[in-house]
């Protein structure tokens, strides 16, 4: 809804990831209205797309050049309503091929950090499955610097994982934000807090929340 736009901008929200799984349930033309309407508030945006442009944005946090990449494993089945140069062009379906041209780029654009948001897992379930865990490994291999994950409306576990003497923090999920309260287990979320700082030319990464409840 355009209210939404509205309040969330207001509240200061400055960056939108539109890769979800349902990204495509208004189709092709879904996602060209709501890619208008998040451009129409001024919001960074990425994850779906209705133009021939870079599959990550590059923001500068206080001299930090951090690329965010948003990926999708599913559309609710709704991929079949489009062919296969649609499906590329219009999505960002979560592939190892994929993430590894991305991440060139963005490095190759002047990217010191790269976070990922990625829309997986299962909906309801506390803890991150198998093909997450595969997912986030993969991820790392690739050179992903931080892992911010969404979907399964609940909390799911935080983690460390090392790759070649490299840590990167995993937010498997971080929960519902705002959204109707069912349960007290999807009442219960957090606000992930990542802070960045440049050493010899080093990015570190800490992790922190705040916890939040939906009342």
């Amino acid at each position: 809804p355009i209210e939404y736009l509205d309040a969330i901008r207001k509240a200061g929200v400055d960056v939108l990831t539109n890769a979800n799984n349902h990204d495509l349930d208004t189709g092709a033309i879904g996602i060209g209205v709501t890619i208008d309407n998040v451009e129409k508030f001024g919001f960074i945006h990425t994850g779906t797309f209705k133009s021939d442009k870079k599959r990550y944005e590059i923001i500068d946090a206080k001299g930090i050049k951090i690329a965010i990449i948003a990926f999708a494993t599913e559309h609710n089945s709704k991929e079949c309503n489009l062919n296969d140069k649609g499906k590329d062009f219009l999505l960002n379906h979560y592939s190892r091929e994929k993430a590894k041209q991305i991440i060139k780029d963005a490095r190759g654009d002047g990217a010191e950090a790269v976070f990922v948001c990625i829309h997986w897992g299962k909906e309801n379930k506390t803890t991150n499955n198998v093909e997450q865990t595969r997912i986030a490994k993969e991820l790392i291999e690739l050179g992903y610097d931080c892992i911010i994950g969404s979907h399964p409306h609940v909390l799911q576990p935080f983690t460390m994982l090392e790759h070649g003497g490299r840590t990167v923090p995993v937010f498997y999920s971080m929960g519902n934000f705002i959204s109707h309260n069912a349960n007290n287990v999807k009442a219960r979320s957090i606000i992930a807090c990542i802070d960045l700082k440049k050493r010899g030319g080093k990015i570190n990464i800490d992790c922190s929340y705040i916890p939040v409840i939906t009342s």
